[in-house]
């Protein structure tokens, strides 16, 4: 009980309102109320005498409810009473910023024909929901005069140049994230290498060749994926996408290019001109030479 009712001035210093249904129970011992408890008693007739924010809200409520116990002592506002009478079975408690609505019972209607619970708690809730803003009424907002910055203190200056100081922490901070974001995200591309296939993969290969410092281009469509040149030497790159190892049929179409040379002594400098895009590379290339006229390069 002792935790409730920390819990419920919590509520009421942030600003909420709370709302009690009374019946007879030790109120102080769950509620921040000073100098009522509630003495049992029922009934249905009640008066109003209140503020006119809570007069409408009772207009809109008053054939639902019904009073199991009333109050005695005054805290608050007290705007219902047994009628005839100054005995209160509904007051309205300001505490600090929140609202303690302490009401009557909600009840069936008079008549049977007229009782149906559920929609009494939504009209009552649609009630309570345009009662709660005017207790607590917007105040205006305050503003400084633009004279007012002629004046400072101490504690004012050192409190204006540390903000400032943590704005270009921030500014410089956000920058810093920015930049490490920015490359964290081009390191993360490299995972396409053993990630992807296809275009992608390949168009990552031409980034990493051109990272190593070396020369790379697509190459031409449907012959070869990637052209390199590096040190005033050239090679053709057949990029595959594979899960596992790679195997010698990842090659073949490097392997025919070389097999077509061959069998071809005529069109050597042509094939690997148009291989490479590069005119005179088959002379300058000596390496590849070397590999293309040994004997076993076309076993």
């Amino acid at each position: 009980m002792h935790r409730r009712k920390l819990e419920i001035q919590e509520f009421l210093g942030l600003g909420r309102s709370v709302v009690v249904f009374l019946y007879d129970f030790e109120l102080d011992a769950l509620l921040p109320v000073q100098g009522i408890r509630t003495v049992a008693s029922a009934g249905r007739r009640m008066d109003f005498s209140g503020p006119d924010c809570l007069k409408q809200f009772w207009s809109r409520v008053q054939e639902s409810m019904a009073y199991v116990a009333y109050l005695d002592g005054v805290d608050g506002t007290p705007f219902l009473f047994v009628s005839k009478t100054s005995r209160p079975v509904a007051t309205w408690i300001k505490r600090g910023r929140g609202n303690l609505l302490l009401f009557p019972q909600l009840m069936g209607r008079r008549g049977p024909s007229d009782y149906d619970f559920p929609q009494q708690c939504r009209d009552f809730m649609e009630a309570l929901v345009a009662l709660i803003p005017s207790l607590s009424p917007h105040q205006r907002e305050f503003r400084l005069p633009p004279w007012s910055s002629r004046y400072d203190w101490q504690r004012l200056r050192d409190l204006q140049t540390g903000l400032l100081s943590l704005q270009q922490q921030a500014a410089e901070l956000s920058k810093s994230i920015e930049e490490t974001s920015r490359k964290l995200e081009a390191e993360e591309r490299w995972k396409t290498l053993f990630t992807a296939k296809g275009d992608v993969l390949a168009e990552t290969v031409i980034e990493a060749f051109r990272e190593l410092g070396a020369k790379a281009e697509p190459g031409a469509p449907g012959r070869d994926d990637v052209v390199v040149e590096f040190a005033g030497k050239h090679a053709v790159v057949e990029v595959k996408g594979k899960k596992s190892s790679a195997a010698e049929a990842d090659a073949a179409q490097l392997l025919g290019l070389l097999l077509t040379a061959r069998a071809h002594p005529e069109k050597r400098v042509d094939l690997v001109n148009s291989l490479f895009s590069t005119v005179g590379i088959y002379r300058d290339f000596s390496d590849y030479r070397a590999f293309l006229d040994s004997p076993g390069a076309a076993t």
